[in-house]
């Protein structure tokens, strides 16, 4: 079996067992060396460099830290690979109706966009309509003013009419 691993942060020899940072499992020699598809061998030689951390247990031997990162899948057995099949028939008819669900959305969504942008353009007229308000009232008061203005005119008009020609004359 393969006996090379990725070295791990130095141990500190005055506490060989401490434990370690970081997710991982303590488990016995022959537990570490079937998670990481190495020999018993090959973990005891790895605690002798130094490249695993371990600690004692009790009258047991040792316990070896198996970071998660270094453990190696455990192959499955035939009975557990019918529920995976399972599984992925299941995941796969899901993924089906997913992507029948976002093209039905997508239809939708052209179906609408013409309806937004209609709508967009009217949010922008409205958007004008209290500047236009405005310019009404404005326009209006201007008009009335004006109204103002020439009925004083024919008034004035209606007055020198109404004198005499001569009079016109002598008092222009």
């Amino acid at each position: 079996m393969d006996d090379t691993a990725p070295p791990l942060a130095p141990l500190d020899t005055s506490e060989g067992h401490r434990a370690p940072h970081g997710d991982g499992e303590w488990l016995s020699i022959n537990a570490a060396a079937r998670q990481l598809g190495v020999t018993a061998t090959a973990v005891r030689n790895r605690l002798k460099r130094g490249t695993l951390q371990w600690k004692p247990n009790g009258n047991f031997g040792k316990l070896v830290f198996v970071p998660l990162a270094m453990q190696k899948p455990v192959p499955l057995t035939p009975e557990e690979t019918v529920p995976l099949t399972v599984t992925l028939t299941i995941l796969q008819d899901h993924i089906e109706t997913l992507k029948t669900a976002l093209s039905n959305a997508e239809g939708e969504l052209k179906l609408l966009r013409p309806e937004h942008e209609r709508a967009e353009r009217l949010a922008v007229e409205a958007a004008t309509v209290p500047g236009l308000k405005v310019t009404i009232a404005a326009l209006r008061a201007l008009l009335e003013t004006e109204h103002v203005r020439a009925a004083e005119a024919q008034a004035e008009r209606d007055r020198l009419l109404g004198r005499s020609w001569w009079r016109r004359l002598v008092n222009a």
